[in-house]
């Protein structure tokens, strides 16, 4: 009877996690893939809205590491923004920061990219382990979720900043 109490508890936790927020239309469930794209396209909103802590609701993961860096990555985005904005940090393809013209960087500056993509890295990372497919011999978890967050940060970015194709061509964001 604890075996089954035990399977029967694990299951409801794994569904649980899968489960996004209610929506008018009633609760979604999101595989792990899902789950990432949505979770990428609402951790990039609250960054770039500068939405406050209420909107960790929105997430469908939240808590261990995604929150933390998720804050120091909002609160660092006033100090990036003027370095996006000229063109000295572009978007990478690879859901990174990536200084277009690494000699105009100062060295503070250079910290403060390190310290973000640290910050993105720790991300990636993390949802990967909340969406529970880190150990999937047949997808690379890593790749997808850097691309899924690589999307959304150029799909949410203002016009004119830099984003990097997968050719590492530069394009600046049109209006």
């Amino acid at each position: 009877m604890r075996v089954l109490s035990a399977a029967l508890l694990s299951l409801c936790l794994g569904l649980a996690a899968c489960q996004t927020p209610q929506t008018p239309k009633g609760p979604q469930v999101t595989t792990g893939a899902a789950g990432t794209k949505l979770e990428a396209e609402r951790v990039v909103k609250l960054v770039y809205e500068q939405q406050p802590d209420s909107a960790f609701a929105t997430l469908p993961y939240t808590g261990g590491d995604l929150t933390p860096a998720i804050k120091r990555m909002r609160a660092r985005l006033p100090q990036l923004k003027p370095l996006l904005e000229s063109g000295v940090l572009g978007l990478g393809a690879q859901g990174n920061l990536v200084a277009r013209e690494p000699t105009s960087l100062q060295t503070a500056q250079h910290a403060l990219v390190n310290d973000e993509n640290l910050d993105r890295t720790i991300l990636y990372r993390a949802n990967m382990f909340d969406t529970g497919h880190l150990d999937d011999p047949n997808v690379d978890w890593i790749r997808f979720t850097t691309a899924a967050y690589a999307v959304q940060w150029a799909a949410q970015a203002p016009a004119g900043w830099w984003v990097q194709n997968e050719q590492g061509e530069w394009h600046r964001k049109p209006a």
